[in-house]
């Protein structure tokens, strides 16, 4: 089964399947949350950085393939029309290295062994290229600071019917910001403890680590 997947430069995108749930899940957050968006498994490719997500049924024969528009809200769908066989075992789906094409290419078989090559372009699919307001500024953590660090990342917004520009580059934006105490964690021996209402790290009785120091001069 295809493991969770996402793609350089879908910001936030995370495709998954769950082997106990027999399903296809979408995460739009790094895998924060997932959400349901197919039954059975799939193998699934992301375009167009996170505008295009197409799917198909993993190592089953099927007559067609799935695509999204919307980060998973909606699907259309497109069916095999071959002369001899309608339909195939899909084994992969591809796209160039950037993963910012509109083209796709889809490899399977059919019950005869015959293997197929599947062009597919979306190019024609949208009329508009993205502009300034198809864009929201995301942070992926609901803690406005995270280790010393406010980062938000330039991404296409899922309802934004548009195409994003071709060598588009996102932008990242990190600003520095005070840590607080959840930003820390105590060391081996030590437990965290509410004391007189302060948040700190108390020794844990009986605990024993090893001393990287070889004399009483060094400290670690």
């Amino acid at each position: 089964v295809p493991p969770m997947y996402g793609a350089p430069g879908a910001t936030g995108i995370v495709l998954a399947n769950s082997a106990g749930l027999e399903a296809s899940f979408i995460s739009s957050d790094w895998g924060q949350t997932f959400k349901k968006i197919r039954d059975g498994h799939h193998t699934y490719e992301i375009g167009d950085l996170g505008s295009i997500i197409v799917m198909s049924h993993y190592l089953q024969f099927t007559d067609h393939f799935i695509y999204s528009l919307n980060e998973g809200k909606t699907f259309g769908q497109c069916n095999f029309t071959f002369e001899s066989d309608n339909s195939l075992t899909i084994e992969n789906i591809r796209i160039e290295p950037t993963f910012n094409s509109e083209e796709f290419l889809i490899h399977g078989h059919s019950s005869g062994g015959t293997s197929y090559l599947i062009h597919v372009d979306f190019g024609n699919l949208r009329e508009r290229v993205c502009g300034e307001q198809d864009y929201e500024m995301w942070s992926p953590s609901p803690r406005k600071c995270l280790l010393g660090e406010h980062v938000q990342y330039k991404r296409k917004k899922p309802d934004a019917e548009c195409f994003n520009p071709m060598q588009q580059v996102l932008e990242v934006k990190g600003t520095e910001c005070n840590c607080s105490r959840v930003d820390y964690e105590c060391d081996v021996c030590f437990a965290p403890s509410i004391v007189e209402g302060i948040s700190t790290c108390v020794p844990v009785a009986g605990c024993v680590r090893d001393n990287p120091c070889e004399s009483a001069k060094e400290s670690f």
